[in-house]
């Protein structure tokens, strides 16, 4: 067989070539005759092999990585979250809309989410608060913001504390200010309690357009402490939403966080994840002491069983999806390119309720996030490592 290597050679480079002959030779050496002393090629095999030079077009191809942050719900124990973020704001001596590009929270995170985000009066492009702000804000205000309503008896006849007090405390810091206008996108997970299903609050869907104290209000109406938000959207002619917390069922929200991110940015190539939550608290149920349990006696636990399940589930699917598995032939693989990390800290049963704003219990939850950051340092430090240079520009 003659093979015209000159009229080939316009399609293929030398090193296709050699690969040619050498696969040829292979074949031929393979080969067995049959009875009529013809050759015959071995049998196709599912082998596959990548060139080396596509596995360094693979490392050297420009890497466009995005940076998501999420912020799980948990009533005052958010104070957690703030303390964490605030060590990530001074040591990196920069705001936090300058080091993620997207930050999306629950109930408390999405609080802080919102107020995070929030631009300055005087520089748009700058956020009005840091971190730092809000731990003392938390500090301070965190007894108006779970505000007694003394006829609901405690929650059992109707919600247990004050919607309206709590939108006056946070009207005092955001003001009328609307959820499109942000420094960097931000995203609020609710529940829509007439659909049955989830309503996120984006920085960059119109139709998501709220006003930032009915988004907050909504994400942190946790039910029968706070009455379900009915909020209507700013722009168009869309219906009123009835919104509760998104902690319903994503009090974790970094999933939703991520399917945000991929949409938001289709041309990432890999994610930087940070998921914060509020502390985790064990309070085991024996069997001797729940076998014979009736709905009394359950529905006290139930919540705290719902929530940690969500967000023990996520995390452990996340970390899956971020993790490096061989495949057949020893090559590692992740579904997702790039870092995953989880912080939250454990908890005493006693620092674990979500509306004690006692100062001391407060004060108890900040020194636990001091110890927490500092029990994790080298795990902290190769967070900063990866954080310190710029985002990337999309």
């Amino acid at each position: 067989m003659f093979i015209n290597i000159k009229h080939i050679s316009k399609y293929l480079n030398i090193y296709s070539i050699l690969f040619f002959f050498i696969h040829l030779e292979s074949v031929n050496a393979c080969a067995v005759q049959n009875d009529f002393g013809l050759l015959i090629p071995p049998p196709i095999t599912q082998t596959y092999i990548l060139p080396a030079h596509a596995e360094l077009q693979k490392e050297t191809q420009p890497q466009k990585k995005v940076r998501l942050l999420s912020l799980d719900g948990g009533g005052v124990r958010g104070i957690i979250e703030a303390r964490i973020l605030q060590h990530i704001e001074e040591n990196l001596e920069k705001p936090i809309c300058e080091i993620f590009h997207l930050v999306g929270g629950t109930s408390a995170g999405g609080i802080l989410a919102t107020f995070l985000t929030a631009p300055s009066e005087g520089d748009p492009t700058k956020p009005k608060y840091s971190a730092r702000d809000l731990v003392n804000i938390l500090l301070e205000r965190s007894e108006e913001l779970f505000s007694p309503q003394y006829s609901s008896l405690n929650g059992l006849l109707g919600p247990k504390y004050d919607s309206e007090k709590f939108r006056s405390v946070t009207h005092e810091y955001l003001g009328d200010d609307i959820t499109s206008h942000t420094v960097i996108p931000t995203a609020v997970v609710t529940y829509n309690i007439v659909n049955q299903n989830f309503k996120i609050i984006t920085s960059w869907e119109n139709e998501s357009t709220f006003t930032k104290v009915d988004a907050i209000s909504a994400t942190s109406a946790a039910a029968s402490f706070f009455r379900p938000c009915f909020a209507h959207p700013v722009a168009g002619k869309a219906n009123p939403y009835v919104l509760t917390d998104g902690g319903t069922g994503a009090n974790n929200p970094a999933l939703s966080v991520l399917s945000k991110g991929r949409d938001l940015y289709p041309e990432a190539t890999s994610f930087e994840v940070v998921s914060i939550g509020s502390g985790k608290a064990n309070k085991p149920l024996y069997y001797k002491n729940m076998k014979d349990a009736g709905i009394i006696k359950w529905a006290p636990h139930l919540v705290r069983i719902f929530t940690n399940a969500q967000a023990e589930n996520d995390h452990e699917f996340l970390k899956n999806m971020f993790s490096p598995k061989q495949d057949s032939h020893g090559i590692p693989h992740t579904i997702f390119s790039g870092d995953y990390t989880r912080w939250t800290p454990r908890l005493n049963p006693e620092n674990s309720k979500m509306d004690n704003t006692d100062p001391t219990n407060l004060r108890e939850l900040i020194r636990i996030a001091d110890d927490y950051i500092d029990l994790r340092k080298d795990d902290f430090n190769l967070l900063l490592n990866r954080l310190r240079c710029e985002k990337e520009v999309f």
